[in-house]
């Protein structure tokens, strides 16, 4: 795993314990998020990204919040997202990521996920522009499957959930390649 992967896997831990809890996460179980799509065009301007996982308790919290500037990254980005307690290994997962010029969101993708128990797997995302209107799909305070993700034609569509036990293994010894780029936006 690349070293900015291993520094994430400390700052990303989704679902962190509550306060007391003595909980002890599970070793070997894992979601590499991979981000793909930085480095089109339109994504030059990007000063930074932020990066917040949530989980699903009886309402979606916030559990770990991280900026990552644009001199860090190394594309694609991988990002794992592990499981800090037994609860937390059963709960869903969201990761919404920005990618901001200063202030000024340029995109927003979003992923729900859950975990497979035991095993390391990959979900690959691609960071898209919403027909050249780069906030069109973001939905504020908004949660879970049903909200907003740009497409690779730049139109809105629900994010969906992503099972674990369906998502393809993962070798953290294979290293990544860039993808060709899907289909640009209008």
């Amino acid at each position: 795993m690349r070293i900015l992967g291993a520094l994430l896997a400390l700052a990303l831990l989704h679902a962190g314990a509550a306060c007391g809890e003595a909980e002890e996460g599970p070793t070997r179980t894992q979601v590499t998020l991979r981000v793909q799509g930085l480095e089109h065009a339109y994504f030059a301007d990007v000063t930074h990204l932020q990066v917040e996982v949530f989980r699903k308790d009886a309402r979606w919290e916030l559990v770990s919040r991280v900026r990552l500037e644009a001199t860090q990254l190394k594309l694609p980005l991988d990002l794992p997202i592990v499981p800090v307690s037994q609860h937390a290994l059963n709960a869903p997962f969201e990761v919404i990521i920005d990618a901001l010029d200063g202030d000024m969101r340029l995109a927003q993708t979003r992923v729900v996920a859950s975990y497979a128990v035991n095993s390391l797997r990959l979900l690959e995302v691609w960071m898209h522009s919403c027909a050249g209107q780069p906030a069109a799909c973001v939905q504020a305070n908004c949660h879970g499957p049903e909200c907003d993700v740009c497409d690779p034609v730049g139109e809105c569509d629900p994010a969906g959930l992503s099972e674990g036990r369906e998502l393809p293994f993962f070798d953290p010894a294979v290293l990544p390649a860039v993808k060709a780029a899907p289909p640009a936006n209008p």
